[in-house]
């Protein structure tokens, strides 16, 4: 039986920065899949909004179907019975520059980073080949640190908000990367902290520390509001937005959700990750990758 190859997955701390960055600016993944199908032939469902509209003029509307519990005109895609993509023709997309977003953030490198199996076997077979290089011991901490947070995240689904740990692997790599940045330090035998240490950009060199999952939730909730480029957003529209996507177990009926809203936003200008404009009134919009 012939032996399968290593296949190289790139610097690890700079796959970890783009696949951040990758997931906030809905800008999809840069995977050198080569000739493997395996995502295409593992019998997924794949998730296309209403606003794919250059996809969905290519996909036949007998292949598509409501999906149920996502927002109006989101539609899923099938396959078939031999549970490849009906998008797929001599193992070539068909629609390859027009796929859906879906199958564009599809990394299955994440599998490979958290340490999980995939929830499918091909798709598993694949990530176990990847092989990813460690330029500094920065790296080798960061991808320990991602491990040691998808096994957290599987052991210890209490202590984070209701609805935010998810039940696939795929979900469940993603969280970890995520979350990550509190594991530094820390292997899998140890006691993950409960907080997490913030910046603010007034303040340089000034941190302090709160509730990790508090902090993670509102984060991510914030992440998903302004846009990528100017103009932004105003302190009361990103708090009006923001309130919707808040976790109700965490902040019900929006309790203390203006104090995490401004102390995450401070935080997140100081790490260069949205940027304040020079407007009035004040306006952030998301740092550009």
């Amino acid at each position: 039986m012939t032996e399968m190859q290593d296949l190289p997955a790139g610097r690890f701390s700079s796959w970890l920065r783009g696949t951040r960055i990758a997931q906030v600016a809905d800008s999809g993944a840069d995977v050198p899949c080569g000739e493997c199908t395996a995502c295409c032939t593992s019998s997924y469902f794949i998730h296309i909004g209403p606003e794919e509209t250059q996809t969905l003029a290519r996909i036949s509307k007998e292949l598509l179907f409501p999906a149920p519990g996502l927002s109006k005109g989101t539609v899923l895609m099938g396959y078939d019975e031999n549970g490849h993509c009906p998008m797929l023709v001599d193992d070539t997309c068909s629609i390859y520059e027009h796929r859906p977003l879906t199958c564009r953030a599809y990394d299955c490198r994440v599998f490979s980073a958290a340490g999980i199996a995939a929830d499918r076997a091909l798709v598993t077979q694949r990530t176990r080949r990847w092989k990813f290089t460690y330029s500094t011991q920065d790296d080798r901490d960061q991808h320990a640190a991602v491990q040691a947070a998808a096994q957290f995240v599987q052991e210890h689904p209490d202590c984070f908000p209701a609805g935010v740990v998810p039940g696939n692997p795929a979900q469940v790599a993603i969280l970890a990367i995520n979350v990550c940045d509190v594991f530094v330090g820390d292997d899998a035998e140890s006691r993950p902290p409960r907080r997490v240490t913030i910046e603010n950009v007034h303040h340089p060199g000034s941190t302090s520390t709160v509730d990790a999952g508090m902090y993670y939730a509102m984060r991510e909730a914030m992440l998903k509001v302004p846009s990528a480029e100017a103009p932004g957003l105003t302190q009361a529209q990103m708090q009006d937005a923001v309130l919707p996507q808040l976790p109700d177990d965490l902040f019900p009926d929006g309790a203390k959700a203006g104090w995490w809203s401004k102390s995450v936003q401070l935080d997140l200008e100081a790490k260069g990750v949205i940027a304040r404009e020079r407007s009035k009134p004040l306006r952030w919009h998301r740092e550009p990758a």
